[in-house]
């Protein structure tokens, strides 16, 4: 007999209540939480097949870049700084003034973890 945990269902914007067993760190049983206000113990096909999707052998574990051989693994800090670029980008067309432009990229040029830009 494993260890039980209630937790939520991310599968979809619900976010039903389930309770999963657990063995050997793997989900082996899963049924709705009765105690949970939004569900109520129900449990959609997807929540109750949580465990296929948590401990499917296709699954990603790891950030794949594409190339033009297919998909190479790459470190987390790689995927992240590549995320992190697009969003800057994303912020950089979408700012209406030079001196906005200016100031963020001066912002993260020093390193400032904290970006706020007003815009009026």
């Amino acid at each position: 007999m494993g260890t039980t945990h209630k937790t939520g269902c991310v599968l979809c914007a619900q976010n039903c209540g389930l309770i999963a067993e657990v063995e050997d760190n793997r989900i082996v049983k899963v049924r709705g939480d009765k105690d949970n206000v939004r569900s109520e113990g129900y449990l959609c096909r997807k929540g109750l097949n949580i465990s296929w999707h948590q401990h499917n052998a296709d699954r990603l574990q790891y950030p794949l870049k594409r190339t033009a051989k297919g998909f190479e693994r790459i470190s987390w800090e790689e995927a992240l700084g590549s995320v992190n670029l697009a969003a800057l980008w994303g912020m950089l067309q979408i700012l209406p003034k030079e001196a906005m432009k200016k100031e963020l990229l001066r912002k993260v040029a020093a390193g400032t973890d904290m970006i706020q830009i007003g815009i009026k």
